[in-house]
């Protein structure tokens, strides 16, 4: 008792214990009350005092430096926004600031604290992946909290080793990223809805950014023009396809967009990889920034081949009536069911 009670009062100060007996159980326990070390009187020298003094006196400065040092990393992660942890090589938790102990849905530390900390993942095949070799890189892993809810992290942990080369712990930080990846896959979703509706529609879309000058293809403007899914496909290769009697009149128009602000609104044809030659209708304007430049053009494209063919045969059609003297009767090639 005495000795806790000087450890608790100065726990800067060495403590060493001198005794008449010889006793392994007491020495044991002076040290697990604080003691630094433990003398039998009929054992002592002054070189054996003075070493040990030397040693405790050592001991404790490197205690003292030790927790100056721990205060000094606690009071920096428990102010950071992340959730910062130590975990032993087996994976289990030493150390876990306030972040990551209310991200993980625990209302205390110590309930963390000697916790298998893969044991928490969603998915038990991705348990090796932080207690891979060197820890891990900023991989994305969906936590299982202990409160119910679900938390995607992201993760990135690298290991400490002792001189012999054995993983000592794993230092890392889990980033709450799961408003993130809602949004992503929302987004994602709202990409294929639009694509759905693109392809039943038969309409494309496309966007040119001034700032990198990287074209935009949505899947069906690809479809339409013939170009593959993971194709690069330039300004100068869209203009290539256009066919060579209509470029003039697609540039002009592109030209007043650019300078005047005036929609495009255009047929042209094109003439895909295969040779096949289509017909399709653009839209699109340009959008201005603050100083008056363009910094985006944007709009839509529609394959209108088929539509024009309906319309040429109708117009031959429409003709011929007209032209005709006699009577012209239409008949189908088959009776009509009533």
């Amino acid at each position: 008792k005495t000795v806790r009670a000087v450890a608790a009062a100065s726990p800067s100060v060495p403590i060493v214990v001198l005794t008449g007996q010889k006793n392994l159980e007491a020495a044991l326990e002076a040290q697990e009350a604080g003691a630094a070390e433990y003398l039998q009187k009929s054992e002592l020298t002054p070189a054996l005092a003075g070493r040990t003094l030397r040693w405790a006196t050592q001991r404790a400065n490197m205690k003292q430096k030790l927790r100056q040092r721990d205060a000094w990393i606690r009071s920096i992660t428990e102010n950071i926004a992340g959730g910062v942890f130590r975990v032993g090589p087996t994976g289990c938790v030493e150390y876990a600031n306030k972040a990551l102990v209310q991200l993980l849905g625990f209302e205390r530390e110590e309930a963390l604290i000697g916790r298998d900390l893969t044991t928490l993942y969603a998915d038990p095949e991705a348990r090796g992946r932080m207690l891979s070799e060197g820890g891990a890189d900023g991989i994305e892993v969906e936590f299982r909290c202990n409160d119910g809810s679900t938390l995607v992290g992201l993760l990135s942990a690298e290991a400490g080793y002792e001189e012999s080369g054995a993983v000592l712990h794993y230092d890392g930080v889990i980033i709450d990223i799961t408003e993130r990846r809602d949004r992503e896959q929302e987004l994602r979703r709202s990409r294929e809805r639009l694509a759905n509706a693109q392809r039943i529609a038969g309409l494309g879309s496309w966007e040119r950014r001034f700032e990198t000058e990287t074209p935009y293809w949505s899947d069906e403007t690809r479809r339409i023009f013939g170009w593959e899914a993971d194709e690069e496909v330039s300004y100068e290769t869209f203009m290539d396809a256009v066919h060579p009697e209509d470029r003039a009149p697609l540039r002009w128009q592109q030209e007043r967009a650019l300078e005047e602000g005036v929609p495009i609104d255009i047929e042209y044809r094109i003439r895909r990889p295969d040779g096949e030659e289509r017909i399709v209708k653009e839209l699109g304007e340009a959008e201005f920034g603050d100083d008056g430049a363009p910094v985006r053009f944007a709009g839509t494209v529609l394959d209108v081949t088929d539509r024009k063919q309906r319309e040429r045969e109708l117009r031959v059609l429409s003709e011929a009536v007209a032209q005709a003297r006699d009577s012209i009767v239409i008949t189908e090639a088959e009776p009509i069911d009533e």
